[in-house]
């Protein structure tokens, strides 16, 4: 019996071992997981930056509402187009480091 459970206690940590394997495949490289990073602190700061001056002005809850809403969609989506953009050329580099390591051959 013993043996039996040992079998399936090993059967159940190779499965987590495989899991633990594939996910570890899957990362983003630094300069984009820094983008992303930056970006998300830039909004947050931005954020608090808004509201604590209209909350020091006496700016009514309105004002305060539509104008951090505006100005953290704007800036927002500056920083999604320029997080894109890196994304993109970091992978066109990968593709191109991937072509160089391992030329295929022509197809006619």
């Amino acid at each position: 019996m013993a043996d039996n459970e040992d079998s399936s206690e090993l059967q159940v940590s190779a499965d987590a071992g495989n899991k633990k394997k594939e996910t570890n495949d899957l990362f983003l490289p630094a300069l984009v997981e820094f983008v992303f990073t930056f970006s998300a602190i830039i909004l947050i700061l931005l954020f608090l930056t808004i509201v604590g001056t209209l909350l020091i002005t006496r700016a009514t809850l309105l004002d305060i509402i539509i104008r951090t809403g505006v100005a953290m969609l704007v800036i927002g989506g500056l920083l999604m187009l320029i997080s894109r953009q890196v994304f993109l050329d970091v992978l066109k580099a990968r593709d191109i480091v991937e072509e160089k390591l391992d030329p295929q051959p022509a197809e006619e």
